[in-house]
């Protein structure tokens, strides 16, 4: 008995060593790169697109070589333009496998590792379906220790080149989609040392020399019903220090989440004489504030300038009442300078204008404004609409039929 169970278990093993060393010889790397890179594209609509050098067997699952992943402008690569990809992140390995007991539920547990030197970023995530059949991101954790700064990916273009390492935790429960998220989202750091900004897309930072040490970086947001609020942001370096604050709003596309944070920046020594180029963003207080708003793929950094206290916007006037004239006050009377008698005092003042009339028919009711004149004692206040008036000159012209009509 003892010998046939021995040859049974040097049987097996002799298997399972032909089968993964035949596995690893056979297995076709290239249709497999293919495959992966073709999923990707399908799956998020052109908008991402992975790389890979090589891809092997690792346990129940893959290993790969050389992974990229980049967000590709549809518009740019349907131009054919060479920039329409920019890298979002790049790791030396990936590794991914799946819970076997998980697909009998169907939700696959999945099980990654990005390996980057020193440093590495640990994945599980839960894939299920959502509420049109697609597949969904039902839970997702991140955890990175030792995470370099010119791992991370880009944002509006911009990356960073330096020294020091982040620690990233990511906790998310999205099983009705990233727009119902709830979780929290933390990202640390102390000690860094950034270098140099690179931004191809933006002539005046680019190559940016600089040497700013981050003494820490806190930065936490929870997660509540696919808004991310800031919780905690705070930057401390010896060239600027900042308070982040605001929200971002979560789609199922990263890269789209709306941007609406808040930027308070405080210029350290090294800084203080760009001042001048910063007073659109100036505060009473002597800070610059920023308006982040956009997308992950394309944020816009605006100045928030504070008004002053002293110049605020004038307030709009109500429109006040139309007082109501007293019951026990007279009407008003009019009283109309007498033409004749300007005509006249004209010509023997050597005036050569032509003399004066008066509008007729409804036109009366608006007379135009008259210089003063003056006025003969025996004038009595008169109707301006009297046609039988005997100062007006135009009187004989206005047919009493006429007025009747009107």
């Amino acid at each position: 008995m003892k010998r046939k169970l021995l040859l049974f278990a040097v049987a097996n093993t002799w298997f399972s060593l032909v089968f993964l060393v035949g596995l690893w010889l056979t297995f076709p790397s290239d249709a497999v790169v293919k495959r992966l890179a073709w999923e990707v594209q399908q799956q998020s609509d052109g908008t991402y697109a992975l790389s890979l050098d090589s891809v092997s067997p690792w346990w129940a699952g893959l290993q790969g070589r050389g992974l990229q992943i980049a967000a590709v402008d549809p518009r740019k690569a349907d131009a054919g333009d060479e920039d329409a990809a920019s890298t979002l992140f790049a790791a030396e390995t990936g590794r991914v496998r799946v819970g076997l007991l998980s697909l009998l539920s169907g939700a696959p547990r999945l099980f990654g590792r990005l390996s980057y030197g020193a440093g590495a970023l640990d994945v599980q995530a839960v894939v299920g379906t959502n509420d049109r059949g697609g597949r969904a991101l039902d839970d997702l954790q991140i955890d990175a220790t030792d995470f370099p700064i010119t791992s991370l990916p880009p944002m509006g273009g911009v990356s960073l080149e330096g020294t020091g390492d982040l620690d990233l935790h990511v906790e998310l429960d999205a099983r009705e989609g990233m727009r119902k998220a709830n979780g929290r989202v933390t990202l640390l750091g102390e000690n860094l040392d950034i270098t140099k900004l690179i931004a191809p897309d933006q002539p005046m930072l680019a190559g940016f020399d600089m040497a700013m040490h981050v003494t820490q970086l806190d930065l936490v947001f929870d997660v509540v019903e696919g808004r991310a609020r800031v919780q905690r942001g705070k930057l401390d370096s010896n060239l600027v220090q900042g308070d982040i604050s605001g929200d971002i709003s979560l789609l199922e596309d990263i890269s789209r989440s709306r941007l609406r944070l808040q930027i308070d920046l405080r210029l350290g020594e090294e800084l203080k004489m760009f001042k001048g180029l910063l007073k659109d963003a100036a505060q009473p207080d002597g800070s610059f504030r920023y308006r982040v708003t956009g997308t992950f793929a394309n944020p816009r950094f605006l100045p928030d300038r504070a008004r002053s206290a002293s110049n605020p916007r004038p307030a709009r006037k109500a429109a006040e009442p139309a007082s109501e004239p007293a019951a026990s006050s007279p009407p008003p009377v009019t009283r109309r300078p007498p033409t004749a008698a300007i005509n006249a005092a004209g010509a023997a003042a050597g005036d050569e204008r032509p003399p004066v009339r008066l509008p007729l028919g409804g036109a009366r009711l608006a007379k135009p404004a008259m210089a003063a004149q003056p006025i003969d004692e025996g004038d009595e206040p008169v109707d301006p609409n009297d046609p039988n008036d005997p100062n007006d000159p135009d009187a004989s012209d206005v047919d009493p039929a006429d007025d009747q009509e009107e």
